[in-house]
C-alpha cells in the first residue's frame, strides 16, 4: 500500500510540473506578444496541448494563440480555435478577457465575409470594453466595426466610427495606431465625397509610418475621383508610393492608366493597359467604373457602355444578396444571443432578472440597427443606380449627337450610327427592363427605396409601347437624329398600317427580331417574314428616298 501511494504521488507531482511548464511558456510568449509577435507565435506553437490539463490554461492558450496568429497577419477563418475561451470566459473572468475573446472571434468572422456575426461579436466586445480604461482596445473595436460597415457600403456609419477610432487611439498616445485612424478616416470621408477632407487627412499621415504609402495611393484616387481631377498630381502620388514599396492593386493600375491618358501619354497608357488585360480576369465594381473611365476618355462609346452594364448588373447583385442574408443572420444572432443568455441565467441565478432586460434590450436593438443600416444600404444603392440610368442616358445623348453630325458625311458613318443607336436602345431599355423585373421581385422589406427606383426605370421603358402618343414620340426621336426617316415613309407609303409603321421603327433603330417579338408580343420568325415583306415593298417602290432606305433596312 505504501509504495502505491508513493507513486501516486509522484504522478501528480509530475502532472503538476506539466502544469506549471506550459503555463510558463504561454506567459513568456504573452510577454513578447506586442513588441516581437514573430517569437510569441514561434513559442506557442512549441506548447503541447495535451499536457495543459485546466479548463483554464486551456483558455489562456487558445486567446494568445489567436492573438499570435492576428498580430502576425495570419489570416484564419476557424472559429472554433476560441472555443475553450469562450467557454471558459464566458462565466469566468474580467471584463478584460470576454472583451478580448469577442473582438479576436469578430476578426475571424470577417476574414470568412461573415460581416453580420462579426458585428455582433464586436457589439459585445464593447459592452465588455465600457469597464475597462483600455482606450486601445477601444480604439481597435471601434475600427474594427467601421471596417465592417465600409465592407457593407454604409459609408455614413463609417465615417462615425472611424472617428471614435482616431479619438480613442489618440487618447492611447501611439503614434503608429494613431497614422492608422488618419488612414482609414481619409478614406472614409472619400467615401462619403468630402474629397478636400479626405485629402487633407490623408497628408497629415506621418511620412516615415508603414501607413505612408497607403496614404499617398489613397490621395491618388482622391485628386482623380475628387471635383476638378488633377491626373498630374495623381501621378505624382502613385510614382512616389511605389518608390516607397508600395505595390499597385489592380484598380489602382486602372487609376494610374487613366491618369496617363488625361494626361496625353497615350503611348505609355496603351502599354500597361496591354498588360492589365493580360492578368485581369475578374470584375469588381471599383476597377469596373475605371474601364468605364478610361472608355469613355477614349470616346469608345461601345466599350464604355459595356463596362457601364457590367458595373449596373455587378452593383445589383451586391444589393440582392445582402439582403438575401440580412434577415437570415439576424434570426441566427438572436438565437445564439438567447442562448448565451440562458446559460448565464443558469449560472447567475441572482441576476436573471437585469440579464434578461439586457438581452431583450439587445435584441431589439439588433433587430432596429440591421434594419436602418440595410434600409441606408439600399438607398445608397438605388441612388448609385439612378445615377448609372442618368449617365446612361447621358451617353445616349452624346451618340445621338455624335451620329446627327457623321450622317451627312459618307453612307458608313450613317450605318455606323445606326449600330450605335441600336446598341444604346438595346442596353438602355432590354437591360434596365431586366433589372426593373429582378428589383421587383425582391422582398418587401424596403418598399419607398425599390418604389424610388422602379420610378425611374418606368421612365425610361415609357418610350417604347403600343399607344398612339407614345409611338409619335419614339419615331419623332428617330426622325430628329436620321434625317426625318420615319416622315417620309409615311409620305412614300399613305397606305401602311400603324402596325407596319410600328415594326418599320423597330427595323431603323436595328432592335433584334427576339427584342420586337417581346415588345409585341409576336413570334420571332413572324417578325423576320414582316421585315422581309416591308423592305422589299419599299425597296422595289420608286422613291427619291430609296438610297436612304436601303442604307437603314
Amino acid at each position: 500500500m505504501k509504495i502505491i501511494a508513493v507513486l501516486l504521488l509522484l504522478a501528480s507531482c509530475i502532472c503538476c510540473t506539466g502544469e506549471v511548464s506550459q503555463e510558463n511558456i504561454i506567459n513568456k510568449a504573452n510577454r513578447l506578444m506586442q513588441e516581437h509577435p514573430d517569437s510569441a507565435l514561434v513559442i506557442l506553437n512549441q506548447v503541447d496541448t495535451t499536457r495543459i490539463r485546466s479548463n483554464r490554461q486551456r483558455a489562456e492558450y487558445a486567446l494568445s494563440y489567436v492573438v499570435a496568429l492576428d498580430k502576425n497577419h495570419i489570416d484564419t477563418t476557424n472559429t472554433s480555435l476560441l472555443d475553450p475561451a469562450m467557454k471558459y470566459y464566458r462565466v469566468r473572468g474580467s471584463s478584460e478577457n470576454r472583451m478580448k475573446v469577442h473582438y479576436y472571434l469578430g476578426c475571424i468572422q470577417s476574414n470568412a465575409g461573415d460581416y453580420t456575426s462579426a458585428f455582433a461579436s464586436y457589439n459585445t466586445a464593447w459592452r465588455e470594453a465600457l469597464n475597462t480604461d483600455n482606450s486601445l482596445a477601444k480604439g481597435m473595436i471601434s475600427a474594427a466595426i467601421g471596417i465592417v460597415y465600409n465592407n457593407n457600403y454604409i459609408a455614413e456609419e463609417e465615417l462615425y466610427y472611424f472617428k471614435e477610432a482616431y479619438n480613442w487611439f489618440s487618447e492611447y498616445g501611439d503614434s503608429l495606431y494613431i497614422d492608422n485612424a488618419l488612414y482609414l478616416l481619409a478614406k472614409a470621408y472619400h467615401n462619403n465625397h468630402l474629397f478636400t477632407k479626405a485629402d487633407s487627412l490623408y497628408s497629415k499621415v506621418n511620412r516615415n509610418s508603414r501607413f505612408a504609402s497607403s496614404a499617398l495611393l489613397g490621395r491618388a484616387t482622391n485628386t482623380l475621383k475628387g471635383p476638378g481631377p488633377n491626373p498630374e498630381k495623381a501621378l505624382e502620388f502613385f510614382n512616389k508610393a511605389q518608390e516607397m514599396g508600395a505595390q499597385l492593386s489592380l484598380d489602382e493600375w486602372y487609376q494610374y492608366v487613366y491618369a496617363l491618358y488625361l494626361t496625353g501619354n497615350r503611348e505609355s497608357a496603351d502599354n500597361v493597359m496591354k498588360l492589365l488585360e493580360k492578368v485581369d480576369k475578374d470584375d469588381d465594381l471599383s476597377s469596373l467604373w475605371w474601364k468605364y473611365s478610361i472608355a469613355l476618355n477614349n470616346t469608345d462609346y461601345e466599350k464604355a457602355l459595356t463596362f457601364l452594364q457590367k458595373f449596373s448588373e455587378l452593383n445589383n447583385s451586391v444589393v440582392h444578396k445582402q439582403l438575401q442574408q440580412s434577415l437570415y443572420k439576424i434570426d441566427k444572432d438572436q438565437y445564439l444571443i438567447e442562448a448565451e443568455l440562458s446559460q448565464q441565467a443558469k449560472d447567475r441565478s441572482k441576476t436573471v432578472l437585469a440579464i434578461v432586460s439586457l438581452v431583450a434590450l439587445l435584441l431589439l436593438s439588433l433587430a432596429s440597427l440591421f434594419y436602418f443600416r440595410m434600409k441606408s444600404s439600399v438607398q445608397q444603392r438605388s441612388a448609385m443606380l439612378e445615377q448609372q440610368v442618368s449617365e446612361a442616358q447621358r451617353m445616349t445623348e452624346l451618340v445621338m449627337l455624335n451620329a446627327a453630325e457623321e450622317k451627312r458625311t459618307t453612307e458608313d458613318k450613317l450605318l455606323s450610327l445606326r449600330a450605335s443607336f441600336a446598341a444604346m436602345y438595346q442596353a438602355q431599355f432590354s437591360k434596365i427592363g431586366q433589372l426593373y423585373e429582378k428589383e421587383l421581385g425582391l422582398s418587401l422589406l424596403f418598399d419607398k427605396a425599390k418604389q424610388d427606383y422602379a420610378d425611374q426605370v418606368r421612365d425610361i421603358l415609357s418610350e417604347i409601347g403600343d399607344r398612339p402618343e407614345q409611338q409619335k414620340q419614339f419615331e419623332a426621336r428617330i426622325d430628329r437624329d436620321m434625317d426625318n426617316i420615319m416622315k417620309k415613309m409615311r409620305a412614300d407609303f399613305p397606305g401602311f398600317s400603324d402596325e407596319s409603321f410600328r415594326l418599320l421603327s423597330y427595323f431603323v433603330v436595328g432592335f433584334h427580331a427576339s427584342t420586337i417579338a417581346s415588345i409585341m408580343c409576336m413570334d420571332s420568325g413572324a417578325v423576320r417574314t414582316r421585315k422581309s415583306r416591308l423592305k422589299k415593298q419599299i425597296l422595289s417602290a420608286d422613291s427619291p428616298n430609296h438610297q436612304l432606305y436601303e442604307a437603314l433596312l
